[in-house]
């Protein structure tokens, strides 16, 4: 999901591809394709590297003598570590970011023989583009999220439109070894200047783009528990537990079908240690103030892979947060937020976490819990 390039899905760059065939011809690689043309981080030399092949394959030629001395000149300059930075306007104001060598290789187009023919490659007025490293760093980048050459495990992924205009895609997941990861990405449309000066409707997915939340293995009871009090705090009603634990079981058996693995049944049963992990229900989430939390108000907090760990709160607006803790304050910053519209899918992206094995709690555990959370037994502890 942690996509390192997003093409705006309502850019005209998307619409371009589209109706040049080159996004059916992405959806149409295999496997094997796609596995040819991924690779990790590259460094400035494979950028010279790329444009010398290139070159030497001829491939070059389709292109004017002056287009051609242009390209060649910015990459080079490029690969030998001059400076050049992506402009993104965001709500807030302009943001310059350094680019970086995986940038510059895209561009170069090197990638894009995977899907364009020799003649294609750097015909950017065959397929309506305005420019050259426009076009091939959109068709590079569409690539990209064809590929997930991250290697994240992935969950089921949903995207929320804040009030703030801004798109935010989550996920619940793992980071491959069980240990739970929350992952966050602003994927807004805004408007991007490339390394080259071409408007674009693409993006690298900065620092100031990501959130995650990077917590212990076996927390995700600790975290049902916080989300499923934020819900009865916040007198919430997602569909998901429409008909309290019946319905979310019902979703898990059907993911799990669809999935080819083990379905669960609703059943009644001896709850055993759930009255005591389901103590901290009588503490409500924080409300934070100026990133700060009400002292003793600790309850809900996930365990940190990486030491320490992330309190879970809410804001005056009724977010849910979960970010770092240090002393009585919150990184607010770069904290995960979710609001109340997104709970519904929290909730079944959780679950669909533990059913897919993501995870190390069973989902057992989590149907349980929630068994538990909507039984007579709870209400008369």
């Amino acid at each position: 999901m942690m996509e390192t390039y997003w093409v705006y899905p309502n850019g005209s760059g998307l619409r371009k591809l589209d109706q040049g065939g080159i996004t059916a011809r992405i959806e149409a690689l295999s496997g094997e394709d796609i596995a040819k043309q991924r690779t990790g981080a590259v460094s400035m030399d494979a950028v010279r590297i790329a444009v010398g092949k290139l070159e030497g394959d001829g491939l070059l030629r389709s292109l004017d003598k002056r287009e051609r001395e242009e390209y060649k000149q910015l990459l080079y300059r490029a690969a030998r570590g001059e400076s050049f930075y992506w402009e993104i306007t965001r709500a807030d104001g302009k943001q310059k970011e350094r680019a970086t060598a995986d940038d510059f290789y895209i561009m170069s187009g090197i990638r894009n023989l995977v899907v364009l023919q020799d003649t294609d490659l750097f015909n950017y007025k065959k397929f309506n583009f305005d420019s050259l490293f426009e076009f091939t760093g959109t068709v590079g980048a569409a690539l990209e999220v064809v590929s997930k050459s991250n290697g994240w495990k992935h969950g089921l992924p949903w995207s929320t439109l804040r009030s703030d205009k801004r798109t935010i895609s989550s996920v619940v997941t793992s980071d491959g070894a069980g240990e739970l990861r929350i992952l966050q990405q602003d994927r807004t449309p805004y408007s991007a200047v490339n390394p080259f000066g071409a408007r674009v409707h693409y993006r690298r997915l900065g620092i100031a783009d990501k959130k995650v939340v990077e917590a212990d293995h076996s927390t995700e009871g600790y975290l049902l528990l916080s989300v499923l009090k934020y819900i009865d705090q916040m007198g919430l009603q997602p569909e998901i537990l429409e008909k309290g634990a019946i319905s979310a079981t019902q979703y898990v058996t059907t993911s799990a079908r669809n999935m080819g693995m083990k379905q669960y049944a609703y059943i009644e049963k001896d709850y055993g240690v759930l009255p005591v992990l389901f103590r901290s229900w009588d503490t409500p989430v924080p409300i934070i103030k100026d990133n700060k939390i009400p002292d003793g108000s600790f309850a809900h907090f996930l365990p940190s892979s990486f030491g320490g760990g992330y309190s879970i709160c809410t804001n005056v607006s009724g977010e849910l947060i979960i970010g770092r803790k240090t002393r009585n304050e919150i990184d607010v910053e770069n904290a995960v937020t979710f609001i109340p519209e997104d709970m519904d899918n929290l909730l079944k992206g959780l679950l669909y976490q533990s059913a897919r094995g993501l995870g190390r709690t069973p989902t057992r555990h989590l149907l349980d819990m929630l068994d538990y959370r909507y039984s007579p037994d709870f209400k008369d502890r």
